[in-house]
């Protein structure tokens, strides 16, 4: 019968989805607290409605690449190799830094890892999310550009309701996603400054950290498990580009695999830092624990005090 058939598969589907979420909640840890490799409970809730019934059971992000190489076809008809051979991974619940000089392939390889290489450049290597091959999807994925692209005249309340109106899912109650707006702009730091005009060349508003944390709370309303950001802090004074970085640490630490670019960062951002990928001439220089290159970085400084003292 055509009618059991069909109610056969529902009621399959609906054992493997109960199956999957039983996974879910013995995974989580007891208590309010939140491991590296889960989500909060807000993020897991928002992930459970809007993901497919293949990946429901996994709402953490790990990125691995490998032998990845980017080649560039310029005006005049000839190639160039931008990326060389970089390997590497970000986990759920870090903070992984690209750093290295000006030309050195930081943005290019923030482009590769989320699918947004322009149409000269051609790709090889092999890039996995969670160990498989896959397209990073609405709401899988978040990428925060370098320039605040935002209506000067909206406040921050505003901008980021009108956001949420957007891309929420419609059956979400409104109710709902203004709880989710608040919650945005507390996580965010910008409760002091919610309605305050984002502002424009002719209208004072908030002040560029404010702007740039305001970018990143837009990509955050649907809780992507990946966040991408390209050079955060450039642009900003010392305090704001400390603030946006902790923030972005914060960000990770509940369960978020957040990839940024950086560009001369403080001592004190730097610390930050979980992972450092360093690269030059699109090659990799140093890839691993960033509190590591910090600590040899001091020991040499102390070496060479003792040896000017002698």
């Amino acid at each position: 019968m055509p009618y059991e058939t069909e109610k056969t598969k529902s009621s399959a589907a609906a054992a493997a989805a109960g199956h999957a979420m039983m996974e879910i909640e013995a995974g989580k840890p007891s208590g309010n607290g939140v491991v590296a490799g889960g989500l909060s409970h807000l993020s897991e809730t928002l992930w459970r409605e809007k993901t497919s019934l293949e990946i429901v059971g996994d709402v953490s992000a790990r990125l691995t690449w490998k032998d990845l190489t980017v080649m560039v076809t310029l005006n005049n008809g000839e190639t160039q190799k931008v990326l060389e051979g970089l390997t590497g991974y970000a986990e759920p619940g870090t903070f992984t830094a690209l750093m290295g000089p000006s030309g050195s392939g930081k943005s290019t390889l923030l482009d590769a890892l989320s699918s947004r290489l322009a149409a000269n450049a051609f790709l090889s290597g092999t890039i996995l999310l969670n160990g498989r091959k896959r397209k990073l999807s609405f709401g899988t994925a978040a990428y925060v550009t370098q320039d605040d692209n935002l209506i000067g005249t909206l406040t921050v309340r505003e901008t980021i309701s009108y956001s949420a109106r957007l891309r929420l899912p419609d059956k979400m109650a409104w109710s709902e996603k203004r709880a989710l707006v608040e919650s945005t702009i507390i996580e965010m730091g910008l409760q002091d400054c919610a309605d305050t005009v984002i502002g424009n060349w002719h209208l004072r508003g908030i002040s560029g950290g404010e702007k740039r944390r305001v970018s990143i709370a837009l990509e955050i309303l649907t809780r992507p498990r990946l966040l991408f950001l390209d050079e955060p802090t450039s642009g900003l004074d010392s305090a704001s580009a400390f603030f946006v970085t902790q923030t972005l640490r914060a960000l990770a630490q509940d369960g978020r695999t957040v990839i940024a670019s950086i560009h001369q960062p403080s001592s004190e951002v730097f610390e930050l830092f979980d992972q450092l990928y360093l690269l030059s001439s699109g090659k990799t220089v140093y890839f691993g624990q960033a509190a590591d290159t910090y600590e040899a970085r001091t020991l040499s400084l102390c070496v060479m005090n003792s040896y000017l003292l002698i």
